[in-house]
């Protein structure tokens, strides 16, 4: 069984030995790999070529069934097994044996998590066909110094500019966790936009430890309507005297939410409608997809990001079309009030504290 440690996503797989264990803590190195793997092997993650189960929703049986299956649709095959050291001992065992019965064409990814020193967590049968038919890598988070590095290139894949100061901070701030780490970093992105370089300043006002809140908090908190929570993060956000260059970048992320949420619950019923099945954009027809805003877009936002499609979809059944039709007009009343452009002058902390208590007001829920 060939073992390696690396942090690369890039990995290269040979057709004589395909399959391929990767393990370890962090999962967004994890992630990645399969995306390298299935780019290499199949070109694109389509529902013909690629297959993913994982042991927490399938049962080994359907596992063994996948692996034996034939695609007319794909002469290529990536079937990914996610999570196979929660599977118990016999089913590993049943696995390993499926696994040496493999047909052309098939190339098998297994993901498990974190194993004792370099020893892979799997048990011993599952271990022995990987270490005869294909390879293990396990995929460990860089430290110090290339942990830097590693945020300044993530950073960079977001399209955003990282100095290696601010790229300290974060990590100072946010901690050596990757997938932590990422997620920070795509928060950072969302934030700076156009600008291209965060700067320290950036960093304090988005990025939080685990005794802080962000603004991401902030609009979570909205979207699920928990307006005591809203309140109470908003004011540790806000300082004393609070000034445009202040309240304007609330409201733009909390303006952002909402796009996001109302195009969340406009297109699984523009689906209904139109009859069409399954997830993505892909499931969408060309004229709804046509339909949303280029900006705050729903499918870049979620792209290749399930949790945050399925956190747009909770929040967004939370809210009716008329619910979502009057918090983007309250968001626009708001935008002028800062501004200066209504009658009613209040001070700004009060005008975003009365936007909160409207968006998450005691309003029906929707199924």
């Amino acid at each position: 069984m060939a073992t390696a440690s690396n942090t690369s996503a890039s990995l290269t797989i040979d057709p004589s030995r395909p399959i391929v264990l990767l393990y370890g803590a962090a999962q967004r190195l994890i992630d990645r790999a399969i995306h390298a793997i299935i780019a290499q092997q199949v070109g694109s993650d389509d529902e013909y070529a690629v297959t993913t189960l994982r042991a927490a929703e399938d049962d080994v049986g359907r596992m063994i069934e996948e692996l034996s299956s034939f695609s007319l649709m794909a002469l290529q095959r990536v079937v990914v097994l996610k999570d196979v050291d929660k599977l118990d001992a016999e089913e590993q065992e049943q696995l390993a044996e499926a696994l040496t019965r493999l047909g052309a064409g098939v190339t098998v990814v297994l993901t498990a998590g974190e194993g004792k020193g370099r020893t892979p967590p799997v048990e011993a049968a599952l271990r022995k066909v990987i270490r005869k038919l294909g390879q293990a890598h396990r995929l460990a988070a860089p430290q110090g110094d290339r942990l830097v590095w590693w945020v300044r290139e993530e950073a960079k894949r977001q399209g955003l500019v990282l100095s290696n100061r601010v790229a300290e901070e974060l990590v100072a701030r946010a901690g050596t966790d990757l997938d932590t780490l990422a997620s920070e970093i795509e928060k950072l992105a969302i934030y700076v936009g156009d600008r291209g370089e965060a700067t320290a300043a950036d960093i304090e006002a988005v990025v939080c430890t685990t005794a802080e809140s962000s603004i991401f908090d902030l609009v979570d908190a909205i979207g699920q309507r928990q307006a005591g929570k809203a309140l109470s993060i908003l004011n540790s956000l806000l300082p004393p005297r609070v000034g445009l260059q202040d309240a304007l970048p609330l409201l733009g992320m909390i303006a952002r939410q909402f796009r996001l949420i109302w195009q969340a619950r406009v297109v699984p019923d523009a689906r209904k409608a139109s009859g069409s099945a399954g997830r993505g954009q892909g499931a969408t027809s060309q004229r709804i997809a046509e339909c949303l805003p280029r900006q705050h877009n729903y499918y870049d936002a979620i792209k290749r990001h399930d949790f945050l499609d399925r956190k747009y979809r909770s929040q967004a059944r939370k809210f009716t079309h008329t619910q979502l039709a009057r918090a983007l007009v309250s968001i626009y009343e708001t935008d002028r009030a800062l501004k200066g452009q209504t009658e009613e002058q209040l001070d700004m902390r009060t005008t975003l504290e009365l936007l909160v208590v409207k968006l998450c007001g005691p309003q029906e829920v929707t199924r």
